[in-house]
């Protein structure tokens, strides 16, 4: 299988509340393949300022991105 066709995951932590632009950037796109997630509350995510955005394929994932620009340009 070609790795872009392997199947990806986007999961977002923190306060989705205010993801809202990296939200409707996933949205505004054909994502083959890509599963959209919500990390569940912990200590570690209640404690981000910003919500971050992980995108993660092959069992790897890219740092977290807490911007629509950065998370479109890991989406291409």
């Amino acid at each position: 299988a070609d790795v872009l066709d392997a199947p990806r995951e986007i999961v977002f932590a923190g306060d989705l509340a205010q993801a809202g632009e990296m939200l409707r950037a996933v949205r505004s796109r054909l994502l083959r393949n890509t599963r959209v997630l919500r990390a569940g509350d912990t200590p570690e995510t209640a404690a981000m300022k910003a919500p971050g955005a992980y995108v993660c394929q092959n069992f790897t994932c890219q740092a977290p991105v807490n911007n629509a620009d950065d998370l479109c340009r890991l989406l291409q």
